[in-house]
């Protein structure tokens, strides 16, 4: 678009750009640190209180500029300063947005009004001028974060510059002019494009601090004491302090909970807190015995003047006796991390006489008993487990807090039964107590519990269920407990608060008690939990006396050598295998494999298998090595080298050629020659091992390739997955279940890193709510987190039907790896283009390309017109009405009927457009868009029809979309004219195909009857499962395969229109209701988020 002439006044009318003041970036450390945990807006805005926006079109900056210095001069603001220090709040529709503003803001307003008279004549709009914190959803969290933004120190400076912000293609603001405010100066600042905002690392350094008691404060830690070695012992007590009361806080129970710390059972050299509160921490840290016993914390009182507010509502806070340092690990759920406490002076010394520090994290882990919460929990731990070996591999650890894992199994069996959690979710739960046993780390309550018969609170005539010894948080016993969960599933007794420790060479557990208990005169208690406390002794290594230790000269590796380029040095040697060495080997075998399998005829049906042993069979050949490989059958030896060497002869064309044959005291073995490839053959007579050993040339698992992770080879793959582990397909319940389990992996290859629910795709793009539950990334998805299932990040490049091998293009690196398969499964559907269906790969870049689209639907001011009448235009219209009521919503289809390009009857797209109409979107049929053009700065669009009318809008949104299969990587002779893959009604390759029987496809992408639809595709990838798994079925046990045949789907079809769904069944002809969307698509358009 051409620039607007030097003397054309523009217009302020552009969400593009913004005319703000920024504070220096030092003053508002508090404020981002605030605003990364509660502004949605903080990684697209730097903090800021606008004068202007919306503001001018970028176009236009240059030409803005000129009037604000003009304007500027004017005002001559030389020595002005601002000052933010009251709070303020705005109250919407659904939530509030709290804010720091100046008390003083009648220069702003002034200016503000001069500024906009620069480009408008009429009267200016009301302005507040603030800078944003965040947003809370209810009055409580409102006022909890205003009292927070009360403790920020107030933020002053003088007022030398303004800003102008840009939006980039990433929809962040950011600085792209600067307008000095003093007269002296007169040319604006060009400014590289910068965003000021806060972006919290995962692992970041931080303050403590110190008291001074002459200061009568709490001051930055500077000083290091010397490195010694640990005292003979020491203690260390976790409690969750309990954040009940949103605000106002529980002032009650502050006294009771500093009374509890300082008694005798609780008193400890470390003390880690959970659900610390600003105003509690405040109470805690007056106290002058607390000064004394812990003068060193991770966080000092948020209402000293320079400290300001805690990040969360509820925090982890580090008091200790010693001196330390510590950082945040932070974990992938908002508000969710760890303080990982490094001691300046206790820890050991190694024998190599280096110092390590003792590291203690304190946690407190994402609560409840869900999937997700469990879920959630297992991603925590790991990322403090990792954090912790990578950087303190040595060092002896502690972990100590509220690890809020259900340990009760009267309530997980309870929570099964009520179908409130998965069985996956269960073997979850296990599965944490194996990985901190894994990572050698001890709980403290259970080895006192063991080896002394102490450490917990059980009472013996109380009906205790496993998992309920040494619980600290008990309804049954805790008045406050009680009170916050009542009965029900919560109120069986738990073991949530631990403290953990590892290096058995360091540390010790001498004793275990709990504490806070409520008073034997008041039954109050402090929280409602009890705290826990270690007492842990220190063993030291064996001493080294009058022994002369001679050191090792160790060769270092290089900076930089990883797997990847220790394997790129190994293969530049010749005796390492290339890829084409590889391939040969396995060609020779299955050439092999084959040949020997001509023994197992149907008539005679002989159980046979081959398998690869040796440095072969273990992957650890060179290119001199032998194949070494075993057979095994029913027959005896003697029948079987004679029906093998008969085979083998009849070979001889193929490249195969017996050399000897070996008698010797092991056995008979035939040395062989394979297209240059020497192999040894043996033999073991077999009948059990035959008949259950798996044929698929070795005694691995199938290796299972699924080309497309969504629903056509989801439902392949996780169907597979039940059948193959005895159980019956899920998408068939009432199935019986196999009898045997076979060896499985799966492996599916997708270009995004999670699953999209592209039925929901027209809610996703309309409501910012719910788009980030359309797009569920697969290492989040439980069922995809099983032993013999993985996700590949990347694309298929090729594939080699002959070989039963493909290509694979890796997402992060572009590095090209081999994936070889025994069946691959093709369900990678259609391409689509925006805003159809979504084009980013990963769900970060998803959720900024959906909310920069949902953005401008909702800029836009002269209406939205929805371009296209198939289902994906029909729903869009609809969910975009329902999600934005105030919008006009229009949508044009140039035929006379909506849905014209399917073969559905007239009185069901009728109904369809009935149903459109009563959800409020306005309709024009029969006429063609011909043109859009941009007008009035591109914040219009103005649309040409066929039959000569015009009409103007604020957005167009483009519901036409030609599909495009996603084959190319397929060999071209199993394709028809469009890409569509041809199948047998086994949803297998066509006949012709090489190894046709081990090749399908589903879904989309499958030339077959019937309209493009997902439960079309799930019904295929359930067919595809089952034969696949008939055919594992016949090797492994011989049974007779009873395959699966799709028949010809009739058109059929249900659409999602706002709060009714229209649906069209051969059978039962046209319906529509609120009832069948509920039927049809449940609460969240089928996809069954928690």
């Amino acid at each position: 678009m051409a620039s607007l002439s030097s003397h054309t006044i523009p217009e302020i009318t552009s969400h593009q750009t913004a005319l703000a003041i920024l504070p220096p970036a030092h003053l508002v450390d508090h404020v981002n640190t605030l605003r990364a945990a509660y502004d949605k807006a903080a990684h697209k805005w730097p903090a800021h209180i606008n004068l202007l926006y919306p503001f001018v079109h970028p176009d236009s900056v240059q030409s803005a500029t000129s009037l604000l210095r003009t304007a500027l001069d004017k005002l001559n603001l030389n020595g002005a300063t601002l000052k933010l220090d009251e709070t303020g709040y705005f109250t919407h529709k659904h939530n509030s947005t709290i804010y720091i503003c100046p008390k003083e803001d009648d220069d702003l307003r002034t200016l503000h009004q001069t500024l906009f008279s620069q480009f408008s004549q009429n009267s200016p709009p009301q302005y507040n001028p603030h800078l944003t914190v965040g947003q809370a959803g209810n009055d409580e969290l409102r006022d909890s974060l205003r009292a927070k933004a009360r403790l920020l120190p107030a933020i002053e400076w003088p007022l030398v510059e303004l800003a102008v912000l840009v939006r980039g293609d990433d929809n962040v603001m950011r600085v792209s002019a600067t307008i000095p405010i003093s007269t002296a100066q007169h040319s604006t600042q060009d400014a590289s494009p910068r965003l000021l905002a806060a972006s919290p690392s995962q692992a970041s350094n931080e303050t403590t601090y110190h008291f001074d008691s002459s200061a009568t404060s709490w001051i930055p830690c500077t000083t290091v004491e010397a490195p010694q070695m640990m005292p003979p012992s020491f203690r260390i007590s976790s409690y969750n302090v309990l954040v009940d009361s949103i605000y106002p806080p529980a002032w009650e129970r502050f006294g009771i909970l500093v009374r509890t710390l300082l008694s005798e059972s609780a008193r400890a050299d470390v003390l880690v807190l959970q659900e610390v509160s600003d105003d509690f921490l405040c109470h805690l840290l007056k106290d002058d015995e607390v000064r004394s016993l812990w003068p060193y914390v991770s966080h000092a009182p948020p209402d000293q003047r320079d400290v300001g507010p805690l990040l969360s509502l509820r925090n982890v806070v580090v008091l200790s006796r010693w001196s330390f340092d510590w950082e945040m690990v932070t974990f992938e759920r908002r508000h969710k991390g760890a303080v990982v406490v490094k001691m300046k002076s206790v820890g050991k010394l190694a024998q190599s006489g280096s110092f390590q520090p003792l590291v203690i994290a304190g946690i407190h882990l994402t609560c409840g008993l869900t999937d997700g919460s469990v879920a959630a929990k297992k991603s925590q731990l790991r990322s403090l487990m990792n954090h912790l070996s990578g950087n303190y591999a040595d060092c002896p650890w502690i972990i100590a807090g509220d690890f809020n894992v259900t340990t009760s199994t009267r309530t997980i069996e309870d929570a099964v039964k009520t179908q409130s959690v998965s069985a996956q979710t269960v073997r979850t739960l296990s599965g944490l107590e194996q990985l901190l046993s894994e990572s050698g780390l001890l709980d403290a309550w259970a080895v006192a519990h063991s080896h002394h018969g102490h450490g917990g609170t059980d009472v013996e005539d109380e009906d205790i269920a496993e998992g309920e010894q040494g619980a600290t948080f008990d309804p049954g016993k805790n008045p406050l407990a009680a009170e916050i969960v009542g009965h029900g599933l919560t109120h069986r007794p738990q073991r949530y608060d631990r403290i953990l420790l590892k290096g058995e060479d360091a540390l010790e557990i001498a004793n275990f008690n709990m504490f806070g208990y409520p008073d034997p005169e008041e039954q109050r208690c402090g929280s409602d939990h009890w705290g826990v406390r270690a007492t842990v002794k220190i063993t030291k290594s064996p001493a080294l006396a009058n022994v002369e230790i001679e050191s090792i000269s160790t060769a270092v590796p290089p900076v930089g050598l990883d797997a990847a380029s220790l394997q790129s040095f190994v293969a530049r040697h010749s005796a390492y295998p290339t890829t084409a060495d590889t391939l040969k080997r396995r060609e020779v075998f299955a050439l092999l494999e084959t040949t020997l399998q001509q023994i197992s005829t149907t008539g005679s049906k002989i159980p046979l298998v081959v398998v690869p042993v040796g440095s072969y069979g273990l992957g650890a050949w060179n290119v001199g090595s032998d194949i070494d490989c075993l057979c095994i059958s029913s027959v005896s030896s003697k029948t079987f080298f004679t029906l093998a060497v008969k085979n083998l002869r009849k070979a001889a064309t193929q490249g195969v050629r017996i050399l000897r044959k070996v008698e010797a005291h092991s056995g008979t073995m035939l040395e062989l020659d394979i297209q240059g490839v020497k192999l040894d053959l043996q033999y073991c007579a077999s009948a059990n091992i035959a008949n259950c050993t798996i044929t698929n040339g070795t005694r691995n698992p199938y290796k299972v390739l699924v080309v497309g992770g969504s629903y056509a080879g989801l439902s392949a793959s996780l169907n597979l997955f039940d059948l193959c582990h005895a159980k019956p397909p899920r998408f068939l319940p009432d199935t019986p279940a196999p009898t045997q389990k076979i060896p499985v992996d799966i492996t599916v290859v997708d270009e995004r890193d999670g699953f999209l629910h592209l039925i929901s795709t027209p809610l996703a793009h309309a409501s910012t709510d719910f788009a980030p539950k359309a797009w569920a990334k697969f290492e989040d998805v439980a069922a995809l987190r099983a032993p013999g299932v993985r996700h590949l990040h990347g694309r298929v490049v090729s594939v080699d039907c002959a070989k039963k091998s493909a290509v694979v293009a890796k997402a992060a690196s572009g590095e090209q790896i081999e994936e070889p398969y025994d069946f691959l499964i093709v369900g990678s559907g259609l391409r689509r283009a925006w805003p159809v269906v979504p084009q980013s790969l990963d769900k970060a870049s998803y959720l900024a390309e959906v909310g920069a689209h949902i953005q401008r639907l909702k800029d836009a001011r002269e209406g939205i017109v929805v371009i296209g009448g198939g289902a994906v235009g029909i729903e869009m219209a609809a969910e975009l009405k329902l999600v934005h009521p105030t919008q006009k919503v229009t949508l044009i289809h140039s035929r006379d009927k909506l849905l014209s390009s399917e073969p559905l009857p007239d009185d069901f797209k009728d109904r369809a457009l009935a149903v459109l109409r009563e959800a409020g979107v306005e309709t024009i049929l029969g006429r063609r868009v011909l043109d859009t053009v941009p007008v009035d700065g591109a914040s219009h669009v103005k649309l040409s029809l066929s039959d000569g009318s015009t009409l103007i809008a604020g957005q167009v949104v483009n519901a036409i979309s030609k599909s495009i299969p996603t084959s190319s990587f397929l060999p071209k002779d199993i394709l028809d004219d469009e890409g569509y893959v041809k199948v047998q009604a086994s949803l297998r390759f066509p006949a012709d195909a090489p190894n046709a029987e081990y090749h399908y496809a589903a879904g989309d992408i499958v030339r077959w009857s019937g309209i493009k639809r997902c439960g079309a595709a799930m019904h295929m990838g359930q067919y595809a499962a089952q034969n696949i798994h008939a055919h594992m079925l016949r090797d492994v046990a011989g049974v007779d395969p009873a395959w699966k045949e799709l028949s010809a789907i009739p058109p059929m079809i249900g659409l999602a229109v706002a709060t009714k769904a229209v649906v069209y069944d051969p059978d039962e002809g046209t319906s529509d209701g609120e009832h069948l969307l509920k039927s049809y698509f449940g609460q969240d358009l089928g996809h069954q988020s928690e």
